[in-house]
């Protein structure tokens, strides 16, 4: 449920959350790659939590996401 959630993020959002969250890089490294200021990494994964939390609040009462992950996104999951 979780990268379909992801999946739904506009690129502004979800590159700066998976590099931070999933790859562990520092918000450093995230604003060179990203060429942004290190506030705006902060800002964006702030934001992009906010959005996957409202996603997921949603789809409880929708059920819009599946409850399983693809086979092909098992590995990005471990």
């Amino acid at each position: 449920r979780l990268w379909c959630a992801i999946r739904t993020l506009e690129p502004t959002f979800r590159i700066p959350l998976v590099l931070f969250d999933t790859e562990g890089l520092p918000y450093e490294q995230i604003a060179r790659i990203e060429g942004i200021p290190v506030g705006t990494v902060r800002s964006r994964l702030s934001r992009a939590r906010q959005r996957l939390g409202e996603l997921f609040a949603a789809s409880e009462h929708a059920g819009t996401f599946s409850s399983e992950v693809p086979s092909s996104e098992m590995s990005l999951a471990k």
